[in-house]
């Protein structure tokens, strides 16, 4: 249910209020004008988890591209949040053909987790 009591959810309200703007790197919306959230509640995936969410995210991230290929968007963009001392997802967006576009820090997870954390925007042209 929605936990409106609890101090994450303030924190979290607060950023998007007063840091938000400033925080999320921009993108060229006319070269990536769609723009998408992922993301995949691990526990749906059983004892398995750890290992593999990696093949049905890579799995639900192409279906979408192919959708807004065959609707013909031409690029997509998106936001990966990581602590700095990390590049896993977007090592691995790489891979798939993502690249990086920019990065800032981002203190809403650093003030959740009390780990330093950047906000990388990513982005894909599409190609038939």
């Amino acid at each position: 249910g929605l936990r409106l009591r609890e101090p994450q959810t303030y924190r979290t309200l607060w950023w998007l209020l007063s840091r938000a703007y400033r925080e999320a790197p921009p993108v060229d919306l006319r070269r990536y004008p769609a723009h998408i959230h992922l993301g995949i509640d691990l526990r749906a995936l059983g004892d398995d988890a750890a290992v593999a969410w990696w093949p049905v995210w890579a799995q639900l991230l192409w279906a979408l591209e192919r959708n807004f290929l065959d609707r013909g968007v031409r690029g997509v963009h998106g936001h990966v949040a990581e602590p700095i001392s990390q590049r896993a997802l977007t090592r691995r967006l790489r891979v798939l053909g993502w690249r990086l576009l920019e990065e800032r820090r981002f203190s809403l997870f650093g003030a959740l987790t009390g780990e330093p954390y950047v906000i990388r925007a990513v982005g894909k042209e599409l190609a038939p």
